[in-house]
């Protein structure tokens, strides 16, 4: 009998599409009533290399969405022409959406991930979100397709030992069932909110120093958190304007404003929840600062477009104005964070309330 499921999936309002490990995990989780306190309570923003990621010292590791969502290893090398539909099917079925390294083309030797969430038996094709045209798209891929490159696939960790490792400790496994976690609960993320806008207040920047031998740290590079990616983006924006080379996985000015924009738009996230979660005990502080906040945020987004312009014209007067305005906008939000996590609560009514 021939079959057709679609799994809810969420594909155009998802709150990051900086990075695919995390928007495949957004647009799963986004499905769940429990999105807004996700995305509210987790997401600190780190910069390295003048690449911006959500983590801390580093990205965060696949198991950090345990909490919310349940997956388990697909083994690619179980994996033949005859089961792989069969077996991508049958997980499916199981209320598992999968994330799998896939050959997209069949002449090109391009691997990348993609989400799938169904399949239609009628059109012989699998349902998926992938990359398509600078966005993410509904691709349909053909069950023949994925049938005669599965071992493609396998050729691709074989020929590259430590590829299969690298992603299954960083991203996730090369083939990775999810679903939502049904036990979770989402009782501590007022609390988890603060600390996360906390630790954006208290931006850090470290200077990491690798050892070539004891005594001897002569290399060492810097890392920037939370709010201190703002001296991160000036000193990208200043690299370009020099001419300066950048590193070989340099991701681009726009993504890196992309990235500030998307964190921002959490950050305010998580002091709107706030106010929802514990608005007995907050003071008209609270919710002015969270204005004035919001005016950065549209300063973050304006600095998006401005880059997107420089893009187009490589004028690079365009990035000077934005270097001129990183400061003041970085002692706003500093203010804006100071007042609302210090000075916008009623720490008696809080005590009274929640504690």
């Amino acid at each position: 009998m021939k079959e057709i499921l679609k799994l809810p999936i969420h594909i155009e309002d998802v709150d990051s599409v900086t990075d695919c490990w995390i928007y495949n995990r957004l647009a799963i989780i986004k499905t769940s009533q429990y999105y807004r306190d996700w995305i509210a309570s987790h997401y600190n923003l780190y910069s390295d290399a003048g690449n911006f990621h959500f983590g801390e010292m580093n990205m965060y590791p696949p198991s950090y969405h345990e909490e919310i969502l349940q997956r388990k290893p697909l083994k690619v090398f179980d994996m033949n022409s005859p089961n792989i539909v069969d077996t991508l099917k049958d997980n499916l079925k199981s209320g598992y959406y999968i994330i799998m390294y896939i050959k997209p083309y069949i002449n090109e030797d391009h691997y990348h991930e993609v989400l799938f969430y169904g399949f239609d038996d009628s059109k012989g094709q699998l349902i998926s979100v992938g990359l398509a045209e600078r966005g993410f798209r509904t691709i349909c891929i053909d069950y023949s397709h994925i049938e005669a490159t599965i071992e493609d696939i396998k050729k691709y960790y074989l020929d590259r030992p430590f590829r299969g490792m690298e992603l299954s400790i960083n991203f996730q496994y090369p083939a990775t069932a999810m679903k939502l976690n049904p036990t979770y609960k989402p009782d501590n993320c007022a609390f988890e909110s603060y600390l996360k806008i906390r630790k954006e207040l208290d931006g850090k920047i470290c200077i990491i120093h690798h050892p070539k031998e004891i005594g001897d740290y002569g290399y060492h590079h810097y890392h920037y958190m939370g709010i201190a990616c703002l001296d991160a983006f000036k000193e990208v924006l200043q690299t370009e304007i020099n001419g300066d080379k950048f590193c070989d996985w340099f991701r681009g000015l726009t993504s890196a404003a992309k990235k500030l924009y998307e964190h921002r738009c959490m950050i305010k996230t998580s002091m709107e929840y706030i106010i929802e979660k514990w608005e007995i005990a907050l003071t008209d502080e609270a919710n002015s600062a969270l204005v004035k906040y919001n005016d950065c945020v549209q300063v973050s987004e304006k600095w998006l477009n401005l880059c997107l312009k420089y893009e187009f014209n490589q004028d690079k007067e365009i990035l000077k104005h934005i270097i001129d305005e990183i400061p003041s906008t970085f002692l706003k939000e500093r203010a804006a964070l100071d007042t609302f996590l210090y000075h916008g609560i009623d720490w008696e009514r809080f005590d009274n309330n929640y504690i």
